[in-house]
């Protein structure tokens, strides 16, 4: 989570001290709006990526067979108590005026643009953006903070699944063409590269050794909103649930989830909501099992 440190004093709120949980975004949001510091509160992008995670931070899957992990998924748990908490709270700060985003699915550029022209005072998003947002806050004279991923009150923090981009060397090529993308592999991932990745992107590097020298040159001291990414990742408990869940029809799965968020945030009730979304994610997996069975 990022946020504006300037419009966080200007509504009377601890700079050094971002919300933790749910009830303590609730609670700000109310100082920021009352104080005027900002038009809206909070932003993100209508992505199931956050659903995700927050469903992860609780510990719960998103997919039976321990989150397709154990054998293939064959149930979406789109209508569980997980879920209804992260949709119940999204409505509630949508409904009060809190919440903002541009009203597409997936629009990350919408969600960064209001919170950089400060008419939002937090922002959650990926670890990928912090060299973005430094920049635009020096650019836009506000001060940026980052801190952990907010999660359900009462919910003890289990932690959030590592995503971003992958590299996979796959089978079916000659050897002298595996040994060239090995070779290649090795170079972009070496320790200078990935110190290199890191300080133009914010992306986690994959190396301890990489971790030792951003810590030997105190890379974090001078940019402290770079190592909450590393925090969090770093406390996060490795479990099924961390793992993130492996589903066939992934894309697909993630469409439903963010239509039925934006169907609650337009007034369908959050049950129905999610119950709708769990049957049609059930048969798309299905339809996916039945393509692929042997």
């Amino acid at each position: 989570m990022g946020y504006n440190k300037t419009l966080f004093k200007k509504a009377g709120l601890d700079p050094e001290k971002p919300p933790q949980t749910f009830g303590e975004v609730l609670k700000a949001c109310e100082k920021i709006l009352a104080a005027k510091a900002a038009p809206k509160c909070i932003t993100w992008p209508l992505h199931s990526w956050f659903v995700e995670q927050w469903v992860a931070e609780q510990g719960a899957l998103l997919a039976n067979n321990e989150n397709g992990r154990a054998a293939r998924a064959t149930d979406v748990y789109i209508n569980s108590q997980a879920v209804r908490r992260v949709a119940t709270w999204w409505k509630e700060l949508y409904d009060k005026g809190y919440y903002a985003y541009s009203g597409k699915l997936e629009d990350w550029d919408g969600a960064n643009q209001i919170f950089v022209s400060q008419q939002a005072a937090m922002l959650i998003t990926s670890t990928s953006d912090v060299t973005f947002h430094q920049t635009a806050a020096f650019e836009n004279k506000y001060e940026l903070g980052t801190g952990f991923l907010p999660i359900p009150d009462g919910v003890e923090r289990n932690g959030t699944v590592v995503g971003g981009a992958s590299l996979w060397l796959t089978k079916g090529h000659s050897q002298r063409e595996m040994e060239a993308a090995l070779t290649f592999l090795l170079w972009f991932t070496n320790t200078e590269n990935m110190v290199r990745w890191h300080k133009g992107t914010g992306y986690f590097p994959v190396l301890e050794t990489s971790v030792k020298v951003l810590e030997w040159q105190r890379w974090f001291q001078r940019n402290p909103a770079y190592r909450a990414a590393f925090d969090q990742l770093l406390q996060t408990k490795v479990n099924r649930a961390t793992q993130g869940a492996l589903i066939g029809p992934f894309p697909e799965v993630r469409t439903i989830i963010e239509e039925a968020i934006q169907s609650i945030l337009q007034g369908t009730p959050v049950d129905q909501a999610l119950q709708r979304a769990d049957q049609r994610a059930d048969q798309v997996l299905a339809n996916y099992n039945r393509s692929v069975r042997r």
